[in-house]
């Protein structure tokens, strides 16, 4: 069987088919072998060979099983930023939020390799099927303080737009800016700072509770950093009756989710108002020209 991971490795689907066609009767696809103790699966996924891993996954071989140093296959593909593997993966049902011996998800791994197209296209997959964007690893570092880290600007920006939060601190008790203040990262530092600087739109929050940890909350921090800078006593709580002890203040994301989902509202709105006017002057357009051909047959009469 060490043979069979070693055309794994070669990524050759003709040779790994043939032998598996061949396949002595103590033959185990889900074996793992010297190297880390590692399943085919896991080598197929290392070396970013799609086609074998389709074929694995097809003839058996399990998802849900961690190497000898304790990785799943999705942290073999996705530490070398082979997206289509990792993409392979969560579509035939591997955990998202699968985590290491170190408790690093995929998206920890797949944060530090450059940007590109294809590497926002395979997060958009993942974040869609439920990966959890500020999730910790031992160090209590997020996707975040990884990309601060290794200097990755344009997933930062990614990272800040889908969700990821720049209050949790890790076990250096540095939030992803302080990190980036400590690191000099200077662009980093920029494109957080203009990030919280974004412009509210409040109002959202009092159709959208769900979006915030506490409908409360967020009304505290509405209060506390607009209301105060307008004339005339804050606008009643919406709710009656909420906890005196509020939980903590939403994040700097939440607010632009607010803001985003307000704007794609108003453009479905707009979109669909704009498809009925269309209809309405295709009617009239009818009505006219049926109004013609009748001016017509009247004439003739």
């Amino acid at each position: 069987m060490e043979k069979f991971h070693k055309l794994v490795e070669e990524g050759n689907l003709v040779s790994v088919t043939e032998f598996f066609l061949k396949r002595s009767p103590e033959f185990d696809i889900n074996f793992h072998g010297k190297d880390r103790g590692r399943s085919a699966l896991h080598i197929s996924c290392q070396f970013g060979h799609k086609n074998v891993t389709r074929f694995l996954l097809k003839n058996g071989a399990k998802l849900d099983q961690r190497d000898g140093i304790g990785w799943y296959p999705i942290h073999c593909g996705a530490v070398n930023a082979h997206c289509e593997v990792v993409d392979l993966l969560v579509d035939k049902g591997h955990d998202v939020n699968a985590l290491n011996s170190d408790m690093n998800s995929a998206i920890h791994y797949l944060v530090r390799t450059e940007y590109s197209s294809k590497l926002t296209k395979t997060l958009d997959n993942l974040l869609q099927r439920g990966a959890n964007i500020n999730i910790t690893n031992t160090n209590g570092d997020t996707p975040l303080h990884h990309v601060v880290e290794k200097n990755r600007y344009e997933i930062v920006k990614y990272l800040l737009k889908n969700g990821s939060s720049l209050t949790i601190t890790n076990k250096r008790n540095f939030t992803p800016l302080e990190l980036a203040q400590e690191l000099n990262r200077k662009e980093i530092i920029s494109i957080i700072e203009n990030f919280t600087k974004a412009p509210l739109i409040p109002s959202i929050a009092y159709d959208i509770p769900d979006m915030v940890s506490s409908h409360y909350a967020w009304q505290a921090f509405l209060r506390q950093n607009i209301y105060d800078d307008l004339e005339g006593p804050a606008p009643p709580l919406p709710l009656a009756g909420g906890p005196e002890d509020a939980p903590v203040v939403p994040d700097a994301f939440v607010v632009r989710e607010m803001n985003a989902l307000l704007l794609r509202t108003y453009s479905e709105l707009f979109a669909s108002t704009k498809a009925l006017r269309d209809d309405i002057a295709e009617v009239v357009n009818l009505t006219q020209d049926s109004e013609i051909e009748i001016m017509k047959l009247q004439k003739k009469l």
